[in-house]
């Protein structure tokens, strides 16, 4: 008997994985949208009629499904987490040309709670909550960081889409002010705010992983447009440049010594010449007193001889 209820619960269990999915899509500009998608796993494919598209009899997930214009793939959206008998729904699927896939603005979900579309959860945007008041690992930002894309840690919740305002309060987990721009990829945050059509408007914003150094740095008359490692220990470097240009100086001062020794060979050299000068003149002068006696000796010897 206990065999029989056995093989009845797994029958079922078999029965109830062969209900099918049914995947429908829309783009965001039917004037641009692929011809025909495919579904890799159920090998079927469905055409695109007015920016729409239908795909039913799908199996359980993983579910690929491929975008299609003249043989071409030109986005892919991948499904998961979706049970038997689910309905999805994505609403204005727009291709991203970096990454090569297609990612809707919205879904519409029947018969589960929370989807996975390329590797995002995603959940009705009527199922959030009004408000949010919790934390998360920040999976993408906006580089002017006014919006962010953050996992939440309770996995009944969607990634969050954050909308950061210019009245966002961006705090420390001490509660001071904190510069939003040091926020990176994988960092920790805790959101609070309300939601609006699938968007949590945050009033504030804590970074978690917010030093107190980057805090003070935030707060001080520093360029807060540098990057982390230009204003951290290694930015002292420039510190050495007055020494280079002392040394300098100090090799361009070397002439004028040479100059100044210049000058007192001079002095010399002229002190020299004018002590020889003095010397001719003395011996001029004793030579004009020699003649001058020689000749009045002559003269009176011979006066005295005659």
């Amino acid at each position: 008997m206990r065999t029989f209820l056995a093989l009845a619960v797994l029958l079922a269990a078999c029965g109830s994985g062969s209900e099918p999915i049914t995947v429908r899509g829309d783009f965001a500009s039917p004037a641009t949208a692929p011809g025909r998608v495919y579904a890799l796993e159920a090998r079927v494919d469905a055409e695109v009629k007015d920016g729409s598209f239908e795909l039913g009899g799908l199996a359980t997930s993983p579910i690929s499904l491929r975008m299609v214009q003249n043989g071409d793939t030109v986005g892919k959206v991948d499904i998961a987490d979706l049970p038997p008998g689910a309905g999805l729904v994505l609403h204005g699927l727009r291709s991203d040309p970096r990454s090569g896939r297609a990612f809707p603005a919205t879904v519409e979900l029947s018969g589960a709670r929370v989807v996975r579309v390329n590797g995002i959860r995603m959940m009705n945007p009527d199922a959030l909550p009004g408000s949010v008041d919790g934390s998360g690992i920040v999976l993408a930002a906006a580089s002017d960081r006014s919006a962010l894309l953050v996992r939440a840690t309770d996995e009944r919740l969607p990634d969050l889409r954050v909308v950061v305002t210019p009245t966002t309060s961006i705090l420390t987990p001490d509660s001071l002010d904190a510069d939003l721009r040091e926020l990176s990829i994988g960092d920790s945050v805790h959101v609070l705010g309300p939601t609006e059509r699938g968007f949590v408007v945050t009033d504030r914003l804590t970074l978690l992983d917010a030093s107190p150094a980057s805090t003070v740095s935030s707060a001080s008359g520093e360029d807060r447009d540098e990057p982390r490692e230009a204003r951290s220990g290694p930015s002292a470097v420039p510190a050495v440049a007055p020494v280079v240009r002392t040394s300098t100086h100090a090799v361009r001062s070397a002439p004028v010594v040479r100059r100044e020794r210049r000058d007192g060979q001079g002095e010399e050299r002229g002190e020299g010449r004018g002590r020889g000068r003095d010397e001719e003149r003395k011996r001029d002068e004793e030579r004009g007193r020699g003649r001058g006696n020689g000749g009045g000796n002559g003269k009176g010897n011979k006066k005295g001889k005659g």
